[in-house]
């Protein structure tokens, strides 16, 4: 039976294409799905990642053995460099201002309130 996924492809921060894949059918194996998402973004399949609720899969897996349904996304992003500890930095190094207007940014302002008094007493002790 042909069904279905999305794709979700991220490559970079600022960029999101959702592309929709035929398959013959869940049994398939996840490299598979990895060669037809390295044809669509013209990157060597060892260079994505595919992921799905929040699981990386695994080429040897079935695609139903991951849970995958028809007409499920499946996000491919491009696999983190050794070595870029970019991201890592930027947390270790982030000071509680930024921290606290990236927050007013993300949570709802009850959230927020409590979120302020929890993180302004745990830094408080630590002083």
């Amino acid at each position: 039976m042909a069904c279905y996924i999305l794709l979700g492809i991220r490559l970079t921060p600022n960029t999101f294409d959702r592309v929709k894949i035929p398959i013959n059918s869940l049994d398939i194996i996840v490299e598979q799905l990895r060669r037809e998402a390295s044809k669509i973004t013209h990157l060597p399949r060892q260079f994505l990642e595919l992921i799905y609720c929040g699981n990386i899969l695994d080429d040897d897996a079935t695609l139903r053995s991951c849970g995958i349904k028809e007409g499920v996304m499946v996000h491919v992003l491009r696999k983190k460099e050794k070595g870029d500890r970019r991201l890592h930095q930027t947390f270790q190094t982030a000071n509680y201002p930024l921290h606290a207007l990236e927050s007013a940014v993300l949570l709802p302002t009850s959230d927020l309130r409590n979120y302020s008094k929890h993180h302004l007493s745990a830094s408080n002790e630590n002083e």
